[in-house]
């Protein structure tokens, strides 16, 4: 299957970006920096997708105080695109990869209170990041996780039979390069046609993952969902926020993850009528204004316990 995104060039790399080595991969990374961060923010990306996309979101967060470092998962954006991997993932690479990227910002600053941060497929990833059995060595030192719209569930319209997805998963397993056509209908992603549109050109969004990546994807999901909540720390912090009318994933697994967890502090928040990607929907002002007082009200509670 071709679409229009494959037609189209590649757009030159941000001039800030950098390319870090990290778990026998290569990853393009992005800072977003604060003048004086009081606070700052792990991002982990969605599916097929990658962290340009972000750049007006994250600079309004830097506005706020707080500073944001990203990356381009393997097997998406420009890692993948360096080097022909496109979809090439799973979670048992993708967890690693986020701690390994939560210890580098641990080690370059240990005063400033850090947060894990995602969206789609990552916000589900950061989810399960907190949730391992045994845990991720880092968990404790995070200050609180902020979960956008995570795949828990994809929404009823465009639900995988899952028997489908277990052979698929079979399969993977045995060819995890095998790719498979798949991606995220374009006028899904919000009710801003402009937004829209410029995604369906992306050359960085190519509907293309593997059966491997997506299996673990969506099975990871469910197992969060079903099992994994009861394993969420309960000190550590949670904001999960999710459109009301999102047609990608499902908005009532989200709000019944936040419903079933045991934890201290936990805030859910819906919009009504959003779409997937609320940081570029019409609401994305207030939704990342929200997300940033979240932030800024922890750390705050933070500074003043020291």
């Amino acid at each position: 299957m071709k679409t229009e995104s494959m037609n189209n060039p590649v757009p030159p790399e941000a001039p800030d970006a950098e390319w870090v080595e990290a778990n026998k991969c290569r990853f393009y990374t992005r800072r977003w920096t604060a003048p004086n961060p009081v606070a700052r923010v792990v991002f982990v990306h969605g599916f097929v997708e990658h962290i340009d996309r972000y750049d007006w979101a994250f600079k309004r967060l830097a506005s706020r105080g707080i500073s944001v470092f990203a990356y381009d998962q393997r097997g998406f954006g420009r890692t993948a695109w360096a080097t022909s991997t496109q979809g090439i993932t799973s979670w048992s690479k993708a967890l690693p990869d986020i701690d390994h990227f939560i210890a580098q910002e641990l080690a370059r600053d240990q005063s400033t209170p850090l947060y894990l941060y995602g969206h789609s497929m990552g916000g589900a990833e950061v989810l399960a990041y907190a949730t391992r059995t045994p845990p991720t060595s880092h968990v404790g030192q995070l200050a609180g996780v902020i979960s956008s719209a995570p795949l828990l569930r994809q929404a009823d319209a465009v639900r995988a039979n899952p028997a489908l997805i277990a052979v698929g998963g079979m399969l993977g397993k045995l060819l995890p390069s095998l790719q498979i056509n798949v991606g995220v209908a374009s006028n899904d992603i919000s009710r801003d046609p402009e937004v829209n549109a410029a995604y369906a050109k992306d050359p960085l969004c190519a509907p293309i993952g593997t059966y491997n990546g997506v299996a673990a994807m969506i099975q990871g999901g469910s197992k969060l969902l079903q099992n994994d909540y009861r394993q969420w720390p309960s000190k550590l912090p949670l904001l999960l926020y999710f459109g009301d009318d999102d047609r990608v994933v499902s908005f009532e697994a989200g709000k019944q993850f936040v419903d079933r967890l045991k934890a201290d502090d936990k805030t859910f928040i819906p919009y009504a009528g959003g779409f997937h990607e609320l940081h570029n929907d019409p609401c994305k002002e207030e939704v990342m204004d929200n997300a940033a007082d979240w932030i800024l009200k922890r750390a705050d509670k933070r500074s003043s316990h020291l």
